[in-house]
């Protein structure tokens, strides 16, 4: 993780340059203002190492960039696309075993993002693939993949926190991890938030991980990674995070976005999503229609509120 302060370079400032980066627009190279193993760790705390490659690739002939920063972003990128075609190889195989046995699971978070809203998988990064089915087939499910190789520690307490991780190392030493989920939250405040069927009635086809992948609407996917940072990560401001909010949000018309706002009432997740937006904003420039904002800040107090922080400085309207 990156100090407080990198080499004269404070953590806001940071990230501002891999923010620009992420859109296109890579700043000059400063000597002196940070060094490229800083650089480097920045770009990994923020899970943005594939994206700001992508761009620096786009305009290598006129970034100043060090040589061995280039080099290193290149050697991260190639590496993550290697595990990535493992990666979706086992998540085939796992959802093509439950699916034969009558268990129709729907991804949600990070894998279904990887290949729905990003230019390419290996530029959302993940440390496991999450699987929501109903509560009901838990029990078979974790049968299934437990004959496909995978394990979990014997008191993983997921009955009470509503998922369970299991994993397997596979003949390369790559290590996956499936996180089964009966809710989508292990905190009580949204633990109900969305339920299995009401996910699995608009749910949509995810083509690049088989016949078999199954994700949320993008209305869904929205809410969800609205409300991730804050349901289990105390609001950290991790770019990546921020950028699956931007690239959702761009991928609904405004009327949709007035629905999602609806929607984000109705679930009692208005203030965590109207902050989330307001932070893509500011980081992104994600158009945000003030009347869904004016809609979700208007909602009554609502138990999320807790985790919830202040407003995201510095919108932009993009009504």
């Amino acid at each position: 993780m990156v100090t407080a302060q990198t080499q004269g370079v404070c953590l806001d400032e940071m990230r501002a340059h891999l923010a620009r980066c992420a859109v296109g627009e890579p700043p000059s190279w400063e000597p002196g203002s940070v060094t490229v193993e800083s650089w480097l760790q920045a770009c990994e705390s923020h899970g943005v190492t594939g994206v700001v490659y992508q761009q620096v690739q786009r305009r290598r002939d006129q970034l100043d960039w060090p040589r061995d920063l280039i080099r290193e972003l290149a050697l991260r990128a190639r590496m993550r696309t290697l595990r990535e075609w493992t990666c979706r190889n086992e998540i085939a195989r796992v959802l093509r075993s439950l699916v034969d046995q009558g268990i129709v699971p729907v991804l949600i978070k990070g894998a279904p993002l990887a290949y729905t809203v990003y230019d390419d998988p290996s530029l959302r990064p993940r440390g496991d693939t999450d699987l929501l089915v109903r509560p009901e087939e838990v029990q078979q499910a974790r049968r299934i993949l437990t004959g496909l190789g995978y394990v979990s520690p014997p008191s993983a307490g997921g009955e009470f926190l509503g998922q369970i991780a299991m994993w397997r190392t596979d003949s390369r030493g790559v290590v996956h991890v499936i996180d089964l989920h009966w809710r989508v939250s292990s905190q009580s405040v949204f633990a109900r938030m969305l339920t299995y069927d009401e996910l699995r009635a608009s749910s949509e086809a995810v083509p690049g991980l088989g016949p078999s992948a199954r994700t949320v609407s993008t209305l869904h996917a929205l809410l969800l990674a609205c409300a991730h940072p804050a349901m289990h990560h105390r609001n950290d401001d991790r770019l990546i995070w921020v950028m699956d909010v931007h690239l959702l949000a761009t991928r609904l018309s405004e009327v949709s976005l007035l629905s999602f706002s609806r929607l984000a009432v109705e679930k009692r997740v208005a203030g965590v999503c109207a902050h989330a937006l307001r932070r893509a904003n500011a980081t992104f420039a994600t158009p945000v229609p003030q009347a869904a904002l004016d809609c979700m800040e208007s909602a009554r107090a609502e138990p999320s509120d807790a985790y919830s922080i202040q407003r995201c400085p510095g919108f932009v309207s993009r009504s």
